[in-house]
């Protein structure tokens, strides 16, 4: 080769990495060039989990990878994110991606959870009642218009509050270091005094892994944070009839029963909740601590579904 040759082959050598050095360096560093403006423009990334695992991801209908994915350089938009797998319920949620901003579609949580669209009947058995009681060393009880904390190991009563609101049901609910009072359709939590929470009320119940209170009304779910939170926060409005309620914090959904229908809404409340029917209701229902196994009952027997 002439050494005129070889100069030219160094100087273009020299004049590409010239010229490619800024575009790989704007390009590690999520820059990208918007041909519809001509510009140089910052992106953002999309990280998307979903359990069970490889579901389609649809960015505005288009199809990208499969879970679970991080999809880089986005132009800066609002994008409709679907998640899609054979035999289960889709998800889809408008979601914002920002400049050198990673949004997470599975928010504050590890993944998306996806339901069966046919959940398996596992098997069917006789109802059974149970006795299990919790073993405290202290007892609360409602004795009048008393509230009294008992030591079982000496049967002594030290009264908390001697002038409850006047009342003709009530309930008591345990949660973490916080003791609720539901009298009749009112809600309380022992303070120094009597904190109402909510009105009306139809029951709560304390979840041990997100403690948190859920609570419901015939038309209503709400969500009570006791630590962060002056009030609950409403989870679901519905026109017909709640008559259940329960958080399986696993999964991140609230499960319902509605319309003689179990379902599922979840907490995320970013552009709206996606909310499932699972399967038929029956008298009331329990789910396992992973929102995996969902048992459906009445008095006369027991059904039990995997529902994803």
């Amino acid at each position: 080769m002439r050494l005129r040759n070889r100069f030219l082959l160094v100087g273009l050598g020299v004049l590409l990495f010239v010229l490619l050095t800024p575009a790989l360096i704007l390009f590690a560093g999520g820059f990208k060039f918007d041909f519809s403006t001509f510009k140089i423009i910052k992106t953002g990334s999309l990280v998307v989990r979903s359990e069970p695992s490889r579901a389609e991801i649809f960015i505005d209908s288009e199809k990208k990878r499969s879970t679970p994915a991080v999809i880089r350089f986005l132009t800066p938009n609002d994008y409709t994110i679907t998640i899609s797998k054979n035999n289960y319920q889709s998800w889809t949620k408008r979601l914002a991606i920002r400049s050198q901003l990673v949004t997470w579609a599975n928010l504050n949580r590890d993944f998306i959870t996806l339901f069966m669209a046919t959940p398996i009947l596992q098997k069917k058995s006789p109802a059974q009642t149970s006795n299990q009681e919790d073993q405290d060393i202290t007892a609360w009880q409602i004795i009048e218009n008393r509230l009294v904390r008992v030591n079982p190991n000496d049967q002594g009563q030290q009264v908390v509050i001697d002038n409850l609101p006047s009342h003709e049901t009530s309930k008591i609910i345990l949660g973490g270091n916080y003791l609720f009072l539901l009298l009749d359709s009112t809600l309380y939590k022992l303070n120094d005094g009597l904190e109402q929470i909510y009105q009306p009320v139809v029951d709560a119940n304390w979840d041990k892994p997100s403690d948190k209170l859920v609570l419901f009304n015939n038309n209503e779910i709400l969500l009570y944070d006791p630590i962060s939170s002056s009030s609950p926060d409403l989870v679901l409005r519905s026109i017909s009839p709640i008559s259940a309620a329960k958080l399986n914090w696993f999964t991140g959904y609230v499960f319902f029963q509605n319309e003689g229908k179990i379902k599922a809404i979840e907490l995320d409340g970013r552009d709206h909740r996606n909310t499932y029917t699972i399967v038929d209701a029956m008298d009331d229902f329990e789910l396992d601590e992973k929102g995996k196994i969902l048992q459906v009952f009445d008095q006369k027997e027991v059904k039990e579904y995997q529902i994803r």
